[in-house]
């Protein structure tokens, strides 16, 4: 899994590095000498590899809150789910993709018979967190029902925050708690649940 993420991690920064150099020859600015080059690939390379990864080489700025509060209410062991399109999410925070699903877009493995195994590798190693984004809900529990059905059927909502990206709106993440993990503390920056792996007293199945 390790070995994937950063597989993933130096695709990311790979493209990043692309688009830089196409916007510069656009631009018609020169282009740096190839020991230049190779001495920022190999600091990138080395930052890749760090573990935790540097939260400077996200792709989105805005996300590193969200990456923070994985990183402080999450073991690195814990599965994490999130609802829309953002396979970096799980390199920076470090923590494992739930389900066999890195994304959910489109109707990519939407199909009854994949969706039926998602829910089965949910079930047998169920993420801790889950995370909704709530301006591609309805897309998501429309085109994976029996997903969002098993979702809501064994988690509770711990609750919502923009995580402080203003493009996301007052309810633009909501978070999901497993239901037989008792909340250890709740996160002083966002008042959402930090978690260990203490079964819940009295936890109880909801329709």
């Amino acid at each position: 899994m390790t070995t994937w993420l950063v597989l993933l991690g130096l695709t990311l920064v790979s493209l990043l590095s692309l688009t830089r150099w196409d916007w510069r020859l656009t631009r018609g600015e020169a282009l740096p000498d190839i020991p230049t080059v190779r001495a920022r690939a190999e600091r990138q390379l080395t930052l890749l590899t760090e573990s935790p990864p540097s939260l400077g080489l996200t792709p989105r700025s805005r996300d590193v809150p969200l990456v923070e509060y994985l990183r402080r209410c999450s073991r690195p062991a814990d599965p994490i789910l999130a609802t829309w399109f953002a396979p970096d999410l799980y390199y920076f925070a470090g923590r494992p993709f739930a389900g066999g699903m890195l994304v959910f877009f489109g109707e990519h493995w939407a199909e009854l018979k994949y969706q039926r195994r998602t829910i089965a590798r949910l079930s047998a190693r169920p993420p801790s967190l889950v995370l909704i984004e709530e301006r591609s809900y309805d897309e998501f529990s429309t085109t994976y029902p029996f997903v969002d059905r098993y979702l809501r059927l064994n988690y509770d909502v711990g609750g919502e925050t923009d995580f402080g990206n203003p493009d996301a709106g007052p309810r633009g993440y909501r978070v999901l708690v497993r239901r037989t993990l008792e909340p250890r503390t709740v996160d002083s920056q966002w008042g959402l649940p930090c978690l260990d792996s203490r079964p819940a007293a009295g936890a109880r199945r909801k329709g």
